[in-house]
């Protein structure tokens, strides 16, 4: 299993941003850092998905 560094970092508007700096264009974003979060673990999931798919 792979290990991944997640950075947030608030908006002006009061909203979180996430991203993952390994992987170009895995991003998430919500109005909490639970929200963020999941956001992002959920672009990383069809990110990989859309890898394996590419690979095969």
């Amino acid at each position: 299993m792979s290990t991944y560094t997640a950075i947030f970092e608030s908006a002006p508007d009061g909203s979180v941003w996430g991203w993952i700096p390994e992987i170009p264009g895995a991003t998430g974003m919500g109005r909490t850092i639970e929200e963020a979060e999941a956001n992002l673990k959920a672009g990383l999931s069809v990110w990989i998905e859309t890898e394996h798919s590419a690979r095969s």
